[in-house]
């Protein structure tokens, strides 16, 4: 682990080569300072609404992803999805069962479903771990949300906001985002 520590946009965590680059241009009230962590994926990613990220872009085949995040840790194959889960990199990704193509990533917080902090932001300097109000602040109202709420078997269920432009995020219960999805905006 790394001593130095940095200040960056709300969500943003340990990347040595962008920290500092990230935090430029957003208010102190949108920053937090957090030390440095050792990751498995040296390379921050962009995402990209609507189109992936700067390394796997929606339509990519399930071949191009593992050159990317290596082998996943886990396969579930459902009636008309595929879903990858790779827990190191902190990344769910979910392909067409026939064409086999890249239609969702999932970025997860660190601790959430067995993954560890997926190491991605947006242009807007979004990434998992942002709080609720951070992300209304940046996006502005979603077009599709909903409220936490608990079933009859006492199952607690996320707070969710979506966006057209192929982003949504579902909230803990601290109110801060445990999933980042990104989807193809044509899918929606």
């Amino acid at each position: 682990m790394h001593s130095r520590a940095y200040s960056v946009p709300v969500g943003v965590r340990g990347c040595t080569i962008l920290a500092e680059k990230l935090a430029f241009g957003f208010p102190a009230s949108e920053q937090v300072t957090i030390p440095l962590a050792a990751t498995t994926l040296p390379i921050l990613m962009t995402a990209i609404p609507g189109k992936g990220t700067d390394t796997m872009s929606f339509g990519c085949l399930i071949r191009e992803v593992k050159n990317v995040l290596g082998r996943p840790d886990s396969v579930k194959t459902y009636s008309d999805e595929i879903w990858l889960s790779f827990f190191d990199a902190g990344i769910d990704c979910c392909f067409g069962k026939t064409q086999k193509t890249l239609t969702a990533l999932n970025f997860f917080r660190d601790g959430v479903s067995g993954h560890t902090q997926a190491q991605v932001i947006t242009q807007d300097g979004l990434s998992p771990g942002v709080p609720k109000i951070v992300v209304l602040q940046r996006l502005g109202d979603p077009s599709q949300s909903d409220a936490a709420w608990v079933d009859r078997d006492g199952k607690w269920h996320w707070s969710w906001i979506k966006y057209p432009s192929g982003i949504a995020f579902e909230f803990g219960h601290d109110g801060k985002a445990d999933v980042m999805t990104l989807y193809s905006n044509e899918s929606s």
